[in-house]
């Protein structure tokens, strides 16, 4: 719930003036992924790529793709002034993926209503400036075949009391916290008025397309990236959860004034004087395995003859050392994870159930192997120019390293 204090009194102490407004709040979601339909049924929004100083620029002739829990997909083209249109969207939680020149974008979005009150008829989706060779190959290292089916839902959503938990002013917009940056990654969906914690997700930061920080979150979705300077970021989280994906501005706490407080049921509210930005990221990740049909639909145009051959995937969860914790790779073809290793070839939609890998021989391994063999050769190309690629795979300490 937001609240505005005016406190002219501290002004007299030399601590504000009277001018500003303190914003005592718990932090909402840094993404704008909560909307209501129009009057007619549609799901309207725009792309922009965020800027300095909180402005953005459109994204144009970026191809969107948009799937429900059953699998259908939707496609439509952003025009020049990034605006999109997706006609008949029931309320539900969909995976919306975005990709244009040089930026992409990957989220859970969840449509209400059109009644529902305290919700934006329009959404805005801030784009990450991120190349899509590596979300191709985010999904196939670290989006475990274990990851629940459908599991989003908005069926016992309270969405009174949730309105101020996803909405707000400070969109794209995050205050640099000790140096650093603090975080929380959710599941898609929600539970009354609270959001669903998404632990043990790999969280990249990237910058101009270069990993920069990366870390994993805890039992309660949280991190913390130590060492962060303001500026414009993109941030992926992927794992169990699914998948996610944005572009964010970073802003320099030296220019922010923060007050604390703590409300009658104990939360800790905070204030940031003279910005409109989060306290912390916060992002809600798209649900696998929708995710996976969403991001092919924008990405896969064709697929080279190699592909239906043996897939250069490790065989055993790899562990490193990031900042904040250990990766959790869990990609596809992982037997730790319990997937089944790859069936050849593109297959649309989820690649049915019986297919070649993913839960031992069922599920969406058909999708997943595709992504799998253009991932090997991009990161193995990629190995090769000496490019900043934050996926290339890491073999684990028993097996030789790869070519």
């Amino acid at each position: 719930m937001q609240r505005l204090f005016f406190v002219p009194l501290l002004a007299l102490l030399g601590m504000i003036t009277p001018a500003f407004a303190v914003q005592l709040t718990r932090n909402h979601l840094t993404s704008n992924q909560w909307v209501r339909s129009t009057a007619d049924g549609h799901l309207v929004g725009r792309i922009v790529l965020p800027t300095e100083n909180g402005t953005s620029q459109a994204v144009e002739a970026a191809a969107l793709a948009l799937t429900g829990p059953a699998g259908q997909t939707v496609t439509v083209q952003t025009d020049e002034t990034g605006r999109f249109q997706f006609d008949n969207v029931t309320p539900g939680v969909y995976a919306l993926t975005a990709r244009g020149e040089g930026i992409f974008a990957v989220s859970a979005m969840h449509v209400v209503a059109n009644d529902a009150a305290g919700y934006p008829e329009e959404v805005e989706l801030a784009a990450a400036n991120v190349d899509h060779e590596m979300v191709k190959m985010a999904l196939v290292r670290y989006l475990p075949a274990s990851a629940q089916r459908n599991s989003s839902t908005m069926d016992s959503v309270d969405l009174e009391k949730l309105a101020a938990r996803v909405i707000g002013e400070g969109f794209s917009r995050v205050a640099q916290d000790n140096g650093g940056m603090s975080g929380q990654i959710h599941m898609a969906g929600a539970e009354g008025g609270e959001l669903k914690a998404a632990p043990s997700m790999n969280v990249f930061v990237l910058r101009n397309g270069a990993e920069v920080a990366r870390a994993v979150t805890d039992e309660n979705g949280q991190f913390r990236i130590d060492a962060l300077t303001p500026g414009q970021y993109s941030l992926m989280a992927v794992g169990t959860a699914g998948l996610g994906l944005t572009g964010f501005e970073l802003v320099d706490e030296n220019e922010i004034d923060r007050t604390t407080s703590v409300s009658s049921n104990g939360e800790t509210l905070v204030g940031l004087l003279g910005h409109h930005c989060c306290p912390q990221f916060e992002m809600q990740c798209a649900p696998a395995p929708e995710v996976v049909t969403c991001v092919e639909e924008v990405v896969v145009e064709t697929v080279p003859a190699c592909c239906e051959e043996e897939i250069i995937i490790s065989d055993e969860v790899i562990s490193e050392t990031p900042i904040g914790g250990e990766i959790v790779d869990c990609g596809f073809g992982t037997s730790a994870c319990g997937c089944g290793g790859g069936g050849g070839g593109y297959a649309g939609g989820y690649g049915g159930y019986g297919g070649g890998g993913g839960y031992g021989g069922g599920g969406w391994g058909g999708g997943l192997a595709a992504l799998a063999g253009i991932g090997a050769i991009a990161a193995i190309a990629d190995d090769n120019d000496g490019n900043n690629f934050p996926f290339v795979p890491v073999p684990p300490p028993v097996s030789p390293a790869s070519p």
